[in-house]
C-alpha cells in the first residue's frame, strides 16, 4: 500500500519526492486517505506554496472535522428526517 501511495504521488506532482516527503506519507493515518485526497495535497501545497508535511495535517484536519459534523447530523437526525416529519 505504501509503494503504490508513494508512486501515485510522485505521478501526480511529477516529480520524485524526497525520502523525507516519503516519510510523511508512511504513517497509518495515511491509509485511510482517498486518492482525491492525496491529489489536494499535492495541488494545495503547490498553490499555497507550503510544505507536503503542513498540507498533509491541513487535510487530515478536515477530514477528522467532517466525519464529526457527520456523527452529530447521524445522531441528531435518525435516518436523516427530523423530527418535523412525525406528522406525516
Amino acid at each position: 500500500m505504501y509503494q503504490e501511495r508513494i508512486a501515485l504521488l510522485e505521478f501526480i506532482a511529477k516529480r520524485p519526492l524526497s525520502e523525507d516527503e516519503k516519510a510523511i506519507f508512511s504513517s497509518k493515518e495515511c491509509d485511510t486517505l482517498s486518492i482525491a485526497h492525496l491529489d489536494e495535497i499535492i495541488v494545495r501545497s503547490l498553490l499555497h506554496d507550503k510544505s507536503l508535511r503542513e498540507t498533509l495535517r491541513e487535510i487530515l484536519d478536515h477530514k477528522k472535522n467532517v466525519s464529526k459534523e457527520f456523527e452529530k447530523k447521524r445522531n441528531n437526525l435518525g435516518i436523516g428526517f427530523s423530527s418535523m416529519d412525525e406528522d406525516f
